[in-house]
């Protein structure tokens, strides 16, 4: 899975855990996941490991 801008606003809108994500959050993400700067293609995320890290931040 590669993260995208649209897609964690998608997610932000639709789901519990994402719409916690405070902006910041949110950057962070896209800066940990994003297409730039990924490993070398076709390298891709694993899905788990990035809900992994949403439930991670939401939890206060």
């Amino acid at each position: 899975m590669i993260l995208t801008k649209k897609l964690l606003d998608q997610l932000r809108r639709t789901n519990f855990f994402c719409a916690k994500l405070t902006d910041e959050q949110a950057d962070k993400l896209l800066c940990l996941f994003a297409e730039e700067p990924a490993p070398e293609p076709p390298y891709v995320w694993d899905k788990e490991y990035i809900w992994l890290i949403i439930r991670k931040m939401t939890r206060s």
